[in-house]
């Protein structure tokens, strides 16, 4: 009886362990399908990144020094528009970002 019964736990013990396993697996190459954005702008200009296929939309401000870098961004294309802290707009450029990708705006 007792046999059986650790059995049991062992073998439901093994299940739930794959179970963690897998799970975690397709968790962590879900998160991987995404590269990064990295530009120059002036300090205090917003970086607006659309996607044109994905609906993604984000908006960073340009920190001290100029680089900006916007990970986990999904695979897609892109508009990157780069808006003066004046209000007017800079360039627009289109990028493309693959899995574990940086795209570089000029």
């Amino acid at each position: 009886m007792v046999s059986s019964l650790a059995g049991k736990f062992t073998r439901r013990g093994i299940s739930v362990l794959l179970s963690a396993l897998l799970l975690s697996t397709a968790a962590f190459a879900q998160s991987n399908n995404s590269g990064a954005i990295t530009g120059h702008g002036e300090h205090g200009d917003t970086v607006i990144i659309r996607g044109t296929d994905t609906g993604f939309h984000r908006e960073i401000q340009v920190p001290d020094g100029g680089t900006y870098r916007v990970r986990q961004v999904p695979i897609g294309s892109y508009n990157v528009i780069l808006k003066h802290a004046d209000g007017t707009y800079g360039t627009n450029s289109q990028v493309t970002i693959s899995v574990g990708s940086t795209a570089r705006v000029q």
